[in-house]
């Protein structure tokens, strides 16, 4: 997503709904909206049913409070990752999309990674042949677990929890550690790429203009130190 710095959204600058996404990548409380961002005179609550009535934000959970939690949506997703540059060419698009692909076919050979990239696909203005030029490259992920389905629930928290440890990098949050296999392939395929947006989300149920660039048909290994 290409945004210009004179884009309003949902009343908001383009800077800082982009902010907003990226702080609710995770479920947060909508009552610290204002604390992330200028006041505009609008309450947490309006500001957070605003995006959400433009499709940037969906609600996680409401909390014993009865204060609602917040979460970036597929939209609110592209959004965080969205920068202020010009648009890219389709010959452009398609060359990430490849480089995308030979990542992952990489990335799935070496099988130190606790996760296998089972599916790629692509959605969005790229498979629209009348855009010849687009915001960025949409594509969404799918993963498979390498850590044995046998192993109990606290011995899978062990091992993905050592295998945070061992990357040496520091975390925010303890799911942030969990989830530390998926992010570190998603980080790998972007390769800090600016244009490509790498989501999660189950796609197809979000949209039916979606197509599958990379499938991973073989059953995956075990990590070696689980074998």
């Amino acid at each position: 997503m290409r945004l210009s710095r004179e884009d309003r959204i949902a009343g908001l600058s383009a800077q800082a709904a982009r902010e907003l996404m990226r702080r609710f990548r995770s479920a947060q409380p909508e009552g610290i909206i204002n604390e992330w961002i200028e006041p505009d005179g609008r309450s947490d609550a309006e500001i957070a049913g605003a995006l959400a009535a433009d499709g940037w934000l969906k609600i996680n959970v409401e909390d014993l409070d009865g204060e609602a939690w917040w979460e970036t949506t597929t939209r609110g997703n592209a959004l965080a990752q969205a920068s202020f540059g010009k648009p890219i060419t389709r010959t452009t698009a398609a060359r990430h999309l490849a480089a995308v692909i030979e990542r992952a076919e990489a990335f799935n050979a070496d099988g130190t990674h606790l996760v296998e990239i089972a599916e790629l696909v692509v959605f969005g203005s790229y498979l629209d042949p009348a855009t010849t030029h687009l915001g960025d490259l949409d594509l969404g992920i799918t993963f498979r677990s390498r850590i044995p389905s046998t192993v109990t629930r606290d011995e899978h928290t062990a091992i993905l929890l050592a295998y945070a440890r061992a990357s040496g990098r520091q975390f925010n949050t303890f799911l942030d550690r969990l989830f530390w296999p998926e992010h570190e392939a998603v980080l790998q395929l972007r390769n800090r790429s600016a244009v490509i947006n790498i989501t999660t989300e189950d796609v197809p149920s979000l949209t039916d203009q979606w197509e599958i660039v990379y499938p991973a048909n073989s059953t995956p290994p075990l990590h070696p130190r689980l074998t």
